[in-house]
């Protein structure tokens, strides 16, 4: 039992280093949303294919170094995505991106809720910034997750509230891309 626990954890860590250390590393950008809300854009050291449904450990060493949080990935792009960014609307869909959704991502944007303790810490960090945007170091481990395809099903109906709407969104830019694909069995 010890083995089986000792071989988790050293493939986490290892999940970890490789994810977050090697091309200048991993920072996250976070900004301040209304509602309480902050959105963390990761600039991961190293792109992963990006599936619906996948969540990562965020760990941020400036707001707490021994704590790591599981969070729904709520968008994904890579370098080439960020010309499309308007700063007022924030990320703009175009035909190419929803073509090309299975390229290997380079930036995740994660939608978090002020709440206590490690969210907490996050949202006062960016708070703290005069432009209500601060960038810092992070350590990303993962992904995890992201096994259940929506494709196959005739009529998909999803539902969220709040900031749960966060795990919903890459579901419904996968749908959308299947059907501009015409690789969907979903009409509704």
């Amino acid at each position: 039992m010890v083995l089986l626990w000792a071989a988790e954890r050293f493939i986490r860590l290892a999940t970890l280093i490789y994810r977050s250390f090697g091309r200048g590393g991993t920072k996250a950008e976070l900004e301040l949303l209304p509602g309480d809300a902050c959105r963390v854009t990761l600039k991961i050291a190293r792109p992963w294919v990006f599936r619906p449904g996948q969540y990562a450990f965020i760990t941020v060493p400036s707001v707490g170094l021994w704590t790591s949080h599981p969070f729904s990935i709520a968008w994904s792009n890579n370098n080439a995505d960020e010309k499309n960014q308007d700063s007022e609307k924030g990320y703009q869909i175009t035909p190419e991106d929803i073509l090309s959704s299975s390229r290997e991502k380079t930036s995740m944007s994660l939608i978090i809720r002020r709440r206590t303790g490690f969210t907490d810490k996050l949202f006062e960090k960016a708070e703290r910034s005069p432009s209500g945007i601060t960038t810092v170091a992070a350590l990303v481990e993962g992904p995890y997750g992201g096994h259940a395809s929506l494709q196959s099903y005739g009529t998909v109906m999803i539902f969220a509230g709040g900031v749960g709407i966060t795990h919903q969104v890459p579901f419904v830019r996968d749908l959308v891309a299947g059907y501009a694909s015409g690789t969907l069995a979903a009409r509704k």
